[in-house]
């Protein structure tokens, strides 16, 4: 699904880990060559974090230790602020991504705000518009549930 793609943006949400990262490791099996990595903070979807015992401070180790480990592969975690889908397109505008990986999404807000992402960068009839490209995966082996 990457075939033909130089360069691709890895959006991060909730997975941020870079040792076992589906995303990632697809996008190393492809032949691109310029990786951007983003965590978009937006506070409408953020807001249930503050009244979560701590969690803006686990947010932000969760994402310090990102950047560590991004920047121990010589890489960078880029951090936005702002409303998901136009802080994506303005990232990926700047950036020339040509295709976006993200985590598939179940929870509603989140699943809208991936839906309106996608559709505001893919819905048009531009045959340059990015590929959007999204990974799922399972916290449980299904194996293990008789």
């Amino acid at each position: 699904t990457l075939s033909g793609v130089e360069k691709v943006l890895v959006w991060f949400k909730h997975d941020l880990r870079v040792d076992d990262h589906a995303g990632l490791h697809s996008i190393c099996q492809s032949k691109a060559s310029q990786l951007v990595c983003l965590y978009i903070i937006d506070p409408q979807l953020l807001q249930p974090l503050l009244l979560t015992p701590a969690g803006p401070e686990v947010l932000a180790a969760s994402l310090a230790s990102l950047q560590a480990d991004l920047r121990a592969r010589g890489n960078e975690l880029v951090v936005r602020v702002g409303p998901t889908h136009s802080t994506l397109q303005q990232a990926v505008a700047e950036c020339g991504a040509q295709a976006v990986v993200s985590e598939h999404e179940v929870e509603t807000s989140w699943a809208h705000a991936l839906s309106h992402a996608r559709d505001s960068l893919t819905g048009k009839s531009d045959p340059n518009a990015p590929k959007f490209i999204t990974w799922a995966s399972t916290a449980w082996c299904t194996s293990n549930f008789h």
